[in-house]
């Protein structure tokens, strides 16, 4: 039997955010799609995504149907479930000032101001050691243009794509299909530490199943940038 991931899922929601494209006028701010999902590991606003999310806000803006980069959190102070509309705080970050890695696939930015108090978010703890297959694993984002966040367990399949120079796998592989636009989303143990950030949803002969970026990869991307 399955743990019981109903008090994760909702703690994790405090670290989970959308990434939209949105348009502002004065102080009045919308939605125009979402693309993908980060979450917080600093409670700056630093937040970790998947860095084709990023070119693909890029080109949005090139289209010109991406005026602004942002996150947004409810004003209430969390997700909730019972909440079908909320108002949102709307916070910028620029594409250009974040630290990216396209071989891992793997970005991290930083909201232009400090967040408020209100949102009480919680940076989330890594756990970087290889997960034995079958270990329970969930996973929440913000996939299919919903601006509420959605989640799924599955159970770890196994690594996959090791390293040339002996570092360990690349990828970890996911017994449950993630939907487009939960990429950046992380994936993380009933303990609710992250073992990995979504990266792609398997195609054809991989179709059901969610690749991700290992833990590991993350915190070395983050601590070679720390020191930038």
């Amino acid at each position: 039997m399955a743990p019981n991931f109903t008090t994760t899922i909702q703690m994790m929601k405090r670290s989970v955010i959308p990434l939209a494209c949105i348009s502002a006028s004065g102080t009045v701010a919308e939605t125009l799609s979402v693309q993908g999902t980060g979450f917080f590991v600093a409670a700056d606003g630093t937040f970790v995504t998947a860095n084709h999310v990023l070119e693909g806000m890029l080109r949005e803006a090139q289209a010109s149907r991406c005026p602004y980069s942002a996150f947004y959190l409810p004003q209430s102070g969390g997700w909730s479930s019972e909440q079908a509309t909320f108002r949102s705080d709307y916070y910028l970050f620029h594409i250009n000032e974040c630290k990216r890695d396209p071989d891992i696939d793997v970005a991290q930015c930083k909201s232009v101001r400090n967040l408020e108090p209100t949102h009480k978010i919680v940076p989330v703890t890594f756990d970087t050691a290889m997960q034995p297959d079958g270990t329970t694993v969930a996973f929440t984002g913000f996939p299919l243009q919903f601006q509420v966040p959605l989640s799924s367990i599955g159970n770890v399949s196994g690594y996959v794509k090791p390293h040339e120079d002996g570092r360990g796998p690349r990828a970890i592989i996911m017994d449950k299909s993630a939907w487009p636009g939960a990429s950046g989303s992380p994936m993380y143990l009933i303990t609710g530490k992250v073992v990995a950030l979504v990266g792609q949803r398997g195609v054809n002969d991989g179709s059901g199943r969610a690749i991700g970026v290992p833990s590991r990869l993350i915190k070395e991307f983050l601590g070679q940038n720390a020191a930038h």
